[in-house]
Parts: structure tokens; sequence; C-alpha cells
């Protein structure tokens, strides 16, 4: 007869790693039930790697930007014009499980920008 002793704990040690590594890296849907909500004023509009538009908030910290905006037809100018030193509305997206142990936590996917009742951007 075979010792089968140690076969079920490895087993169910890669179960645990795959469930783990599911829950660090599986994305957070878009929506607005994920979007963390602030009003604040932007002190920075600039442009990021892969066409990205960052905003740096005031009385916000960590950098907030809109995934391949320029990509989506906004304009650099006309966002530096429009929203400099102007109260807006950020939705950004909600941090995922594992988000308190990476190196990037403390950058923000912004979902939705708002000028008073104006949508400057959504993908909500």
């Amino acid at each position: 007869m075979k010792n089968l002793s140690g076969k079920p704990v490895i087993i169910i040690f890669t179960v645990l790693i795959i469930a783990l590594l599911y829950l660090a890296f599986r994305p957070i849907p878009v929506s607005r039930d994920n979007s963390i909500v602030i009003n604040t004023t932007i002190d920075k509009v600039s442009e990021g790697s892969e066409d990205n538009i960052i905003l740096k908030l005031n009385n916000a910290s960590g950098i907030f930007y809109i995934n391949h905006g320029l990509q989506k037809g906004l304009n650099l100018d006309t966002l530096q014009k429009e929203l400099l030193s102007r109260e807006v509305t950020v939705l950004y997206l909600k941090s995922g499980f594992f988000s308190g142990f990476s190196p990037v936590k403390s950058t923000r996917y912004i979902t939705e920008l708002k000028l008073g009742d104006k949508v400057i951007y959504s993908e909500l």
C-alpha cells in the first residue's frame, strides 16, 4: 500500500494559493457602487504614459488618472483650461482586496469626472 499522507496537504495548499492569487489579481468591475466620490479642486492636469491623463487634486493624496484618456477623445489643453483651480466631482474605483499590500496603492483609477452638472468623462 502506498503512503498518501502528504498528497491531501499538497492539494489543499495548492487550492488555497490559487484562490489567493485569484482574489489578488481579479479586476474590480467599474460601476457607481464600486466608486468613491470626492469633491475637490484640480491643481494640475498632465499627460502620463500610454495616453493617460493625470490629475493632481487638492486635499487628496495619490495619483488620479483617466486610463487612455487621450485615446478616448479628451484634449489635454482643453482640460487644463476648463479644470485648473475649479471645483470638480471625481469618482474613482475602490481599491481591491489586497491593494493595501500593493506598491501602487496610491494610484486611483477615475471612473467619472464632473464640472458642476457637466460630465467631462465617464465610464459609468
